[in-house]
């Protein structure tokens, strides 16, 4: 009885899969006669043939036909559309987004960027004032260890002369260098320099004026005289310009033990108000540490064998003056330490400057008489000094005539 129950069960299952079986055919056939259209050929085809593939691939490649042929028809512009989103999309996602910045955060940026600079300025500060605003040290030259470096008149009388000569001889010296067949072409420059300063000491009276210009970020004007009238020495420092204007005077009676010194406004770039100037009294070794000489002193540089540098050979000037004496001339370049000692202390004083100018150059080209008798001095220097917190380079020039009288 088992065995019949069995055997009925497989009858009954082989029975329900033929009939799926059937219906699968059916329907297979049912899709093989499915037309479609050629589409070069416009016609009707019938897939009557069967085929062992997947029958899903033509309907997926009908679809894109359609959506192509619709894509044409609206001119692509669902393309561009797509494209324009996809964009605009993009650029959202790799664009930053902006934090937002609250006021405490930005004064706390403002405080940091402001003590940056203050470090920063500083430290430059600290480096500008030791580099760029450093100035050469001249504090070993003492006034006493300065005088070591002129030459002495007498010395230079016995390499001259060949002789010695007392107190008195010394006034007419030009006589008995004559009486020996001397002429300044037989002396060196620097020989020549002193002499003539020498003769100056001995004169009656004289009017020296000297004007020029420093050429510098702002151009100054210098102006200068030395007077005498036998019984009283005075001198005028000038300088004009954008900056400064500044005008001094020194006064000094022969024999005495101080000067007397105004320090003014200048009226133009050759007069002062002197009656509205501060008045002070200085002794003279003060005026010598102060302004770098004394109201009868001439020439501030310092010319010996010492601080030459290189001197010309004395030339006879082609112009003779109107009594027909015959002049000479002479350049004589100068070490730009040694021979400025005494100058640099004008200098300070008369521009009112905080430190001593430092000098690279200076060249001085005399021209005398036979007499040995000065008739110009003409000066080129280059130095730097500090202004206004500035380290400026300065070409000064100077013309200096004399008018004295023996």
């Amino acid at each position: 009885m088992a065995n019949k129950t069995k055997k009925f069960e497989n009858i009954s299952l082989e029975k329900e899969v033929k009939d799926i079986t059937i219906e699968e055919k059916k329907d297979n056939q049912s899709d093989l006669s499915t037309v479609f259209v050629d589409e070069k050929n416009q016609e009707k085809v019938n897939c009557k043939e069967p085929v062992d593939k997947d029958f899903s691939a033509p309907k997926t490649e009908n679809k894109r036909k359609k959506s192509k042929r619709k894509n044409a028809q609206n001119g692509d512009i669902q393309d561009e559309q797509t494209n324009t989103s996809v964009d605009e999309e993009f650029e959202k996602a790799i664009k930053p987004k902006k934090k937002k910045i609250t006021w405490k955060k930005r004064l706390l940026n403002l405080g940091a960027i402001t003590m940056l600079g203050v470090i920063t300025g500083s430290g430059l500060g600290v480096w500008y004032s030791k580099t760029v605003l450093s100035t050469r040290d001249y504090s070993e030259w003492t006034l006493e260890k300065i005088e070591t470096l002129k030459d002495d008149i007498n010395d230079i009388f016995v390499d001259v002369l060949g002789q010695e000569l007392t107190g008195s001889e010394q006034k007419d010296w030009v006589t008995l260098a004559k009486s020996k067949g001397l002429t300044p072409l037989d002396l060196t420059a620097s020989q020549n320099v002193n002499l003539a300063l020498h003769n100056i000491t001995l004169a009656k009276s004289y009017n020296i004026v000297g004007s020029g210009l420093v050429k510098t970020i702002a151009n100054q004007t210098v102006y200068g005289t030395h007077k005498f009238d036998g019984k009283t020495y005075e001198s005028v420092a000038m300088s004009v310009g954008t900056f400064a204007k500044l005008a001094h005077k020194f006064t000094m009676d022969v024999g005495a033990g101080a000067v007397n010194y105004i320090d003014a406004i200048p009226k133009n770039d050759k007069e002062a108000d002197w009656e509205k100037g501060t008045k002070s009294q200085i002794k003279t070794d003060d005026c010598i540490e102060f302004a770098g000489g004394l109201p009868s002193t001439i020439q501030p540089y310092i010319i010996s064998k010492q601080t030459v540098l290189e001197e010309s050979s004395v030339t006879i000037e082609p112009i003779t003056d109107e009594n027909g004496k015959v002049n000479y001339k002479f350049t004589v370049d100068l070490d730009p330490i040694t021979s400025v000692l005494y100058y640099i202390r004008q200098m300070k004083m008369i521009s009112k400057l905080g430190s001593f100018p430092e000098f690279n150059d200076v060249k001085q080209t005399f021209i005398i008489d036979e007499n040995w008798h000065l008739v110009q001095i003409d000066i080129l220097e280059h130095y730097s000094q500090i202004a206004v917190g500035v380290k400026a380079s300065c070409e000064g020039t100077l013309t200096t005539t004399f008018d004295v009288q023996y």
